[in-house]
């Protein structure tokens, strides 16, 4: 790769995992969420579900969409949302272009860094796909693990999870998100969960145990073992170790009412219910996650997280310590809140992804 002294230089492309391209309607997206916020009050997903196909701001933006896209809208919302920040910084050459467009080819060609998915890097084959001269000499940063040594060691960190919930209107997003909308935007609803010491349930965990046979299934199982056994040792104690069925609404609720929330792994470490419970005020138990290379670093025991053995053989001691000592827990929830409202902007992103350029180019 051709070394540059300024770093409006180089060529910057990002692969979207979306048809939306980079451009999105921010005004459409602005009056949709003003709407919302008018007609629902209060943590209904239901409310906000309903009122998207009552507002015409809200029509447009969800006539732009592309279906469900799950992780993937995080990743385009970053790119897509952080772009003109990036510019300002110096990156002129910055690009996002979208899996199918015509001109990925000729964009890839001749790109310095390239920034994708794991997926997108398999169904590009990228090695092949570049020209023969700069084979091997591009910075990829990618989000997988079925990947060549020499590609994982250019991994630097995952992507911000939490984006999921601070744009659910992204494309390829899930408007039930926009529930936490309050927590990221005070102008849009108040934002009021109840602190630890006023909850209901002392612990619980609302995962599946689907897939019987797997890793997965054996690994939450004792999770779920581990509660029964502090229950019957502690009758007082509220405790939900169930596979009780929750629709949305009913599951958001009971997070807010419950003190601690065991989140076991899901097809790696990360769950979705982890976000979900430190949106909620929730303290969050983990088993041992904080090898992951995060964006924000949220996994850190005692910071933002309660860290358990991987077999939970410590969940029940754990468990009494925080309910015990819950004004230290408050502040450890309250550590984990203020760091995802932090990494949940745009120009936050695009000044920690500026230093990562720098670094990784050597600027």
């Amino acid at each position: 790769m051709e070394t540059f002294q300024f770093v409006g230089d180089y060529r910057v492309v990002a692969v979207l995992p979306t048809e939306c391209g980079l451009q999105h309607d921010a005004a459409s997206e602005e009056a949709c969420l003003a709407k919302l916020a008018t007609k629902c009050k209060g943590f209904k997903p239901s409310c906000y579900t309903k009122a998207l196909a009552r507002s015409q701001p809200c029509r447009d933006v969800m006539a732009r969409q592309h279906g469900d896209s799950g992780y993937k809208s995080m990743f385009a919302a970053a790119f897509r949302r952080a772009e003109a920040q990036l510019r300002k910084l110096g990156w002129q050459h910055f690009a996002a272009v979208h899996i199918s467009d015509p001109s990925l080819n000729s964009s890839l060609a001749m790109a310095d860094v390239i920034i994708l998915l794991g997926q997108h890097y398999q169904q590009l084959h990228l090695p092949e796909h570049l020209p023969a001269s700069k084979r091997g000499e591009k910075w990829a940063i990618i989000r997988s693990l079925d990947i060549p040594d020499v590609v994982l060691q250019k991994v630097v960190a995952l992507m911000p999870h939490v984006w999921l919930w601070r744009f659910p209107l992204e494309c390829g997003g899930k408007p039930k998100y926009l529930s936490f909308m309050p927590f990221f935007r005070p102008d849009l609803g108040s934002w009021d969960p109840p602190a630890l010491a006023g909850r209901q349930y002392d612990v619980a965990f609302m995962g599946s145990l689907r897939s019987e046979g797997t890793p997965v299934y054996y690994h939450r199982l004792r999770a779920q073992e581990e509660l029964l056994q502090l229950k019957q040792e502690h009758p007082e104690l509220r405790v939900t170790a169930s596979e009780k069925s929750f629709n949305y609404e009913d599951y958001l609720g009971r997070l807010r009412d419950v003190k601690i929330l065991v989140s076991p792994y899901g097809y790696g470490e990360y769950a979705l219910r982890d976000y979900e419970g430190w949106l909620s005020g929730a303290v969050v138990i983990k088993p041992r996650s904080d090898h992951l290379l995060a964006y924000p670093d949220l996994y850190k025991p005692l910071n933002t997280v309660y860290s358990v053995n991987v077999n939970f053989t410590d969940l029940r001691q754990t468990v009494m310590h925080i309910l015990d000592n819950l004004d230290e827990a408050q502040k450890v929830v309250q550590r984990a809140q203020d760091m995802l409202r932090k990494y949940a902007d745009p120009g936050q992103f695009a000044r920690d992804f500026d230093k990562l350029l720098r670094q990784t180019l050597q600027l």
